[in-house]
């Protein structure tokens, strides 16, 4: 799907701009002019979380880190890996509440502790601190996996996140013992094999959040503060009423 768009796209401006000559790129010539290997593609998609809109942005960031230069440059998977870094440090982490007991902060603790991305959530504490949770969901600063891609057993007592990579991929950056380099080396994005003989490895238990609620006037139902509906909106999640 990403290789049909990308080609698409360039196409259209090649079009555009040269209206003698008709002849369009192949999709492995660009994915080869690009990349030099598909494996630097296909890691672009990942650290983009396999969303067209963030995967054309940071590719037009890679770019313009090599000026555009193709000729003696290609967009290789650490230079993907720096760009969505930047991303989260000069745009998303200004979003962050970072008081000591957010949501924020136990996702924070467990990366820099364990050094994984893929993380858990039992399912009563995802209906219990859901207005957290969708905060950071809104935000792109973790992201929740299918059901249907964890096993069974795992999936009917919980919930499956991974964070953000340029978040994650942050942290580590600042860890004094160096864990940045050597998984940044030996990188890949997958569900841990390992997470239905040791669940509780990548399980992250909410006891202690501090919520701050406000009740809807209108509704009478009780509203996370930190709910982007309502953060952002000023607006009941439930009926839409201005508050």
């Amino acid at each position: 799907m990403f290789a049909e768009m990308l080609s698409k796209r360039i196409n259209f401006f090649r079009d555009k701009e040269n209206t003698q000559n008709n002849e369009q790129y192949p999709c492995d010539y660009i994915i080869e002019t690009l990349f030099h290997d598909k494996r630097h593609f296909l890691a672009l998609i990942d650290l983009s979380h396999g969303l067209p809109r963030n995967f054309f942005n940071n590719l037009f960031r890679c770019l313009s880190r090599i000026q555009n230069n193709l000729n003696h440059n290609f967009l290789h998977w650490y230079l993907s890996a720096d760009v969505v870094m930047d991303s989260f440090s000069n745009e998303k982490r200004a979003t962050i509440d970072y008081s000591r007991n957010s949501f924020y902060a136990y996702v924070q603790k467990f990366i820099m502790e364990t050094k994984s991305y893929f993380f858990l959530l039992r399912n009563e504490d995802n209906k219990q601190y859901k207005s957290e949770i969708e905060s950071l969901l809104y935000k792109e600063i973790v992201h929740r996996i299918k059901g249907s891609a964890i096993p069974l057993k795992i999936s009917n007592r919980y919930k499956a996140f991974y964070v953000d990579l340029g978040y994650y991929f942050f942290t580590l950056h600042s860890d004094p013992i160096g864990s940045y380099k050597s998984i940044k080396t030996a990188f890949k994005i997958d569900i841990p094999f390992d997470i239905q003989e040791d669940e509780k490895k990548y399980l992250i238990k909410l006891d202690g959040i501090d919520i701050e609620y406000t009740d809807c006037p209108n509704c009478y139902k009780r509203i996370g503060k930190s709910h982007p509906v309502y953060k952002d909106a000023k607006m009941c999640r439930y009926c839409g009423i201005k508050l």
